[in-house]
């Protein structure tokens, strides 16, 4: 598997950690499975963090799951997302993903976890 979930209920995030690049498929059934936690609740924070993988996802992919969390706001409720990469073509692939999002203060790209999570738990701060 390629991508995996832990919910920090405390934090109110959802931490999905990437050791490859999943398909879609895979991504979006994990997503549902995280929907399904009994721990989950909508409006918790994703800290997507891609530090592990080494290739960029593609333009087909990042349009896909756009649109996915575009189509499940109740599901999601009025979450923030935090990208994590380590390298540059990722970082523009999820800057796309932002403007897809169709919300850039709600979705930022980050090259540090830690500021990441920092910007998921205290809205106000800048990264």
């Amino acid at each position: 598997m390629n991508i995996a979930y832990s919910i920090d209920k405390a934090l109110r995030i959802v931490t999905l950690s990437y050791s490859g690049n999943p398909n879609f498929d895979e991504w979006s059934n994990m997503m549902i499975a995280v929907f399904r936690d009994p721990n989950f609740e909508p409006g918790f924070s994703l800290l997507m963090d891609r530090r592990l993988v080494t290739t960029s996802p593609t333009t087909d992919y990042i349009e896909k799951i756009a649109a996915f969390t575009k189509a499940r706001p109740n599901e999601l409720g009025k979450c923030r997302t935090a990208v994590v990469v380590s390298e540059m073509a990722s970082f523009g692939m999820a800057r796309m993903f932002q403007a897809l999002s169709g919300d850039s203060e709600r979705t930022q790209v980050f090259k540090d976890f830690e500021k990441a999570k920092r910007w998921l738990c205290f809205p106000g701060t800048i990264k």
